[in-house]
């Protein structure tokens, strides 16, 4: 492409007749549970690598077609490249898939996550040393270069929401600083993490918002979305299990509630 998007509204000037229009006018709330649900966390006794397990042939409900579902397919062929991203479906209707070898393409992905945040309000952006769709974007990047895992943006700000990390008051993941609830599982467990992502004791001084992204970013590169076992559509429309078969949330809604949410996302924010 070459063209350097920055701001949000000028998406629409990529395409010469606006096909791809972003919507102007966005509502100031989205419906979504403020309520955290916990992750799975690799046991320490697993031994054997992601790459030598052998995963269950994958169940799936086909995807509802919506209004969007064109635009959506439309901007991976456009900003995407299919021979690199293997984590979403070539067809997907519900994420877009954007090359993060090009800068504008993190930028626009920064951009998705901020106008989200802008739209929740969450405790997390209001704080001194606040989140921004910056941080989220840098850690897809990060991971998409070195890894070649790419995680599209509507599960990042889905999972974010739906785990309680954009409430609005204070919760497990905010007081932790872990706004995906990784490590923080049903027998009560908490973990934050510091600025390079390693875990430490929940609640620690020394815990970041940027190192539970980080965290986040690497659990689902290494487990969820390893490249030719799981895409993002299998996910959510199947079942949210890794390699070993462990679910990331115990709540058997949860992939309804993802769904749900990438629905208002795709809606109000993207396409």
């Amino acid at each position: 492409m070459g063209q350097n998007i920055k701001d949000f509204k000028s998406w629409q000037k990529i395409n010469e007749d606006s096909y791809f229009g972003w919507i102007g006018d966005l509502l100031s709330a989205v419906t979504g549970e403020d309520t955290p649900v916990k992750p799975d966390e690799a046991k320490p006794e697993e031994k054997k690598t992601d790459k030598e397990v052998k995963t269950a042939p994958i169940k799936r409900e086909p995807a509802e077609k919506k209004e969007y579902s064109d635009k959506i397919k439309q901007i991976s062929d456009k900003l995407g490249d299919p021979k690199k991203i293997t984590t979403v479906d070539p067809d997907s209707t519900l994420f877009i898939a954007l090359d993060l070898n090009k800068p504008e393409n993190i930028q626009l992905y920064a951009n998705i996550c901020q106008e989200w945040i802008d739209i929740r309000k969450p405790l997390a952006a209001k704080v001194d040393d606040p989140i921004s769709g910056e941080d989220f974007a840098e850690a897809a990047a990060y991971v998409y270069r070195n890894s070649g895992v790419y995680v599209p943006p509507q599960l990042v700000l889905a999972q974010a929401t739906l785990e309680g990390g954009f409430a609005k008051t204070r919760n497990k993941p905010i007081d932790t600083k872990n706004i995906f609830n990784v490590g923080n599982t049903d027998d009560g467990s908490i973990k934050s993490f510091d600025a390079k992502g390693n875990a430490i004791p929940g609640g620690d001084a020394r815990a970041t918002w940027k190192g539970g992204i980080i965290a986040y970013f690497n659990l689902l590169a290494n487990r969820y979305l390893v490249p030719g076992k799981r895409t993002a559509d299998d996910l959510v429309l199947g079942e949210f299990v890794n390699v070993h078969g462990n679910r990331y949330a115990s709540s058997k809604e949860y992939e309804k509630g993802l769904l749900n949410l990438i629905d208002d996302i795709n809606t109000r924010v993207v396409a």
